[in-house]
């Protein structure tokens, strides 16, 4: 019998190089991964702008203001105030009983999130309405809710709106504060659960 080299699976300059190569590939894919994440936060990021620009004039027109300066303090006021998610009570004052009810509020999600257009989110949204929109009451499973995340995005974006009209600007999107202000609407949505 002839001896024949067998190669040590285990030999120190196989697991090298083995090691070497699986972590050449843990680079690659870290690499990739990285280059998808900031192409994914770009897409958001130009969503949010899409989201602004494109609806400016709904949400203004929503809220009822002008380029008068009078609906510009008023602009102020209501972003601000934080109460631009409130419903409206028939005299056109805010009606603190219904949050989230806001006619502007309404005409913006149902514009970004259920309208066909370039660079819609309806085909997503139809894809899994099932499980976005669901109850958080049991005992109402029929009622379906609006994901809160949702709602705080929107009230955000208007937000941004409200503030450039009323400071007669048009400031880079997302402003530096989005998050905050995302952020404290979403405790809002917390503090009123049942978004229908």
């Amino acid at each position: 019998m002839a001896n024949v080299a067998v190669a040590n699976p285990f030999s120190e300059d196989l697991l090298r190089k083995g090691l070497g190569d699986w972590f050449s590939l843990v680079f690659v894919l870290a690499t990739l991964l990285t280059g998808l994440a900031g192409l994914a936060t770009h897409c958001i990021a130009m969503d949010r702008i899409d989201w602004k620009d494109k609806h400016v004039a709904l949400v203004l027109s929503a809220y009822d203001f002008t380029a008068e300066q009078k609906t510009r303090n008023a602009a102020q006021d209501l972003s601000n105030s934080m109460q631009l998610h409130f419903g409206l009570k028939d005299n056109g004052d805010i009606d603190p009983v219904n949050p989230f009810h806001h006619p502007g509020l309404v005409q913006f999600i149902t514009a970004a999130f259920f309208s066909r257009g370039i660079r819609s989110w309806y085909d997503i949204v139809a894809e899994y309405k099932s499980s976005l929109f669901v109850s958080l009451i049991e005992s109402k499973s029929n009622e379906l809710e609006l994901p809160q995340s949702m709602v705080a995005i929107s009230c955000a974006v208007i937000y941004a709106i409200l503030q450039d009209h009323a400071y007669s600007k048009c400031e880079k999107f997302p402003p530096p504060n989005l998050d905050a202000v995302q952020n404290c609407y979403m405790d809002k949505c917390l503090t009123f659960p049942c978004i229908s």
